[in-house]
């Protein structure tokens, strides 16, 4: 290639150390990418590099290049004795087992912005105890495969907090509080079973609650909330065992599934209507979405709406419910998965008792459907249009494979 001799010449004149020629901080910012056993091992390179890897602004401590636990904890507690407190952005912990909190408790000394602890899939997840995240500058918290206790997710004492993760983490705490809090994400915990966990994030724009075990957790008032994703599935406990489509703790009330734990109050449905952009996914038997219902939010705010199988149970009410109650919604989407026409026919028949008036502001309807659920289409199609859906905005999706949501034709409603 042109030029190619020349810089090949460039880059072997006199053997020089262009990248240890970097001012101090730039060389630091790219060692930072590095795991911190990397980064130690530079001092050998040259005189200029002897005590780099002390200011590096990243810690990353991952067991993947270690021969053992023993191995990592004996090189972490040496890398923080001597490296002294030189500010760090970040903190990377992935391991099964160490001295763990000592290394967080120095993270946060050190003015670290970002933590992920992730414990890699242990059979037991190491317990944070009551013990506390203290820090003025934490700005995004990553937790993996930790058992989490009450103090650990009281965030009070990190003001400037914005985005915490939790994933399969096991929540052993009555509350979630922070006010600072802005994005939360919730993704295959499992909760207490005695009792709901409640989140008090007044602050929070985005929410992720997804695929989790035990009690749904109740939502406290969310006012500025834009975006929400739930997801109740099969491991939900608000589930009813006695019909398909959980209608006994629905409108039908049908069984004692009213009393589930704190039944009486809302759970999640109220703090949700405040969003502009809403998809409430969950298992038919799990009731929680239509017993939240009875208490008739209106979702004011609300511009996009996706929502499943669980919309179509005791008459569609909870579809016509929002129809009803969504007066600027411009999207809604519609899945339907498979499920027995035996048991849709007796289990949700078609006959509102108050036809929907659907928003003026409605662009579009999508229902996507399993090649079995065309009854499910009709009933849904006559609800649209009957509340007033131009049948030129519907568009009908049939799934071939609904794993991976490709379709085999697409259609307007007729």
């Amino acid at each position: 290639m042109p030029g190619g001799s020349k810089n090949k010449r460039a880059a072997t004149t006199d053997g020089e150390d262009r990248l240890g020629a970097l001012p101090d901080e730039i060389l630091q910012h790219v060692l930072s990418f590095l795991p911190s056993c990397q980064t130690v091992r530079t001092c050998v390179l040259a005189q200029r590099w002897r005590d780099q890897w002390k200011s590096v602004p990243a810690l990353r401590l991952h067991q993947d290049h270690f021969a053992t636990d023993q191995h990592l904890s004996e090189f972490a507690n040496q890398l923080l004795l001597f490296r002294g407190h030189a500010p760090i952005h970040g903190c990377d912990i992935v391991c099964t087992e160490g001295d763990i909190w000592r290394w967080i408790r120095y993270a946060l000394s050190c003015q670290a912005r970002v933590l992920r602890v992730d414990l890699l899939d242990v059979i037991e997840p190491w317990q944070l105890s009551d013990r506390r995240f203290i820090s003025q500058q934490l700005v995004r918290l990553e937790l993996v495969a930790v058992e989490l206790r009450p103090g650990s997710l009281d965030f009070s004492s990190c003001p400037k907090l914005e985005v915490v993760n939790i994933n399969d983490c096991i929540v052993n705490a009555k509350k979630i509080v922070s006010r600072s809090l802005t994005h939360l994400s919730i993704t295959g915990c499992t909760f207490d079973i005695k009792s709901r966990t409640r989140i008090s994030a007044p602050g929070l724009i985005s929410l992720e609650l997804d695929d989790f075990l035990g009690w749904t957790p109740v939502l406290e008032r969310v006012p500025s909330l834009v975006t929400a994703f739930v997801r109740l599935g099969e491991f939900c406990d608000d589930h009813c065992f006695l019909s398909y489509y959980g209608n006994c703790g629905g409108f039908s009330g049908r069984c004692k599934c009213d009393e589930s734990v704190h039944s009486d109050h809302p759970v999640l449905v109220a703090a949700l209507s405040q969003a502009t952009d809403l998809k409430l996914v969950s298992r038919p038997q799990v009731f929680i979405f239509r017993k939240d219902l009875k208490r008739r939010p209106s979702f004011t705010k609300l511009k996009t709406l996706l929502l499943n199988e669980w919309c179509v149970a005791a008459n569609f009410a909870a579809l016509v419910y929002f129809l009803q109650h969504s007066p600027i919604l411009e999207k809604l989407t519609i899945e339907l998965d498979k499920t027995p026409e035996s048991v849709f026919e007796t289990d949700g028949d078609c006959n509102p008792g108050q036809q929907p008036i659907a928003s003026k502001r409605l662009q579009v309807v999508q229902v996507k459907y399993h090649k079995d659920r065309v009854l499910a289409v009709h009933k849904i199609l006559k609800i649209l249009i009957t509340g007033g859906v131009p049948s030129e905005k519907v568009v009908i999706e049939r799934m071939i494979s609904w794993t991976s949501g490709s379709f085999s034709f697409q259609r307007r409603a007729e």
